[in-house]
């Protein structure tokens, strides 16, 4: 699989998922199944990029070096995440 560098804009979509209720959470289930096939590709290749133990889930210092080799000073949202981190 082809690497891209991860953007800051990705690690938005994943936070916004990530802050919702439950409820929130199911009406956006809903709604991804309206999702383009090409979103979904994408997102799940970011998924796997940054499961680097291949696991299916996450952990924080994923999380924590995804943003790392995310943030390049031009995204202060990414550094913001990673400082809260």
């Amino acid at each position: 699989m082809k690497h891209e560098k991860i953007k800051c804009g990705d690690f938005k979509q994943l936070t916004k998922v990530t802050q919702k209720s439950k409820l929130q959470q199911a009406a956006m289930t809903a709604i991804s199944v309206q999702t383009s096939p090409e979103d979904i590709k994408h997102l799940k290749e970011l998924f796997q990029q940054l499961d680097v133990n291949n696991d299916g889930t996450l952990s924080l210092s994923e999380l924590k070096k995804g943003l790392e080799n995310a943030k390049d000073g031009s995204c202060g949202d990414c550094t913001h995440l990673y400082d809260i981190l």
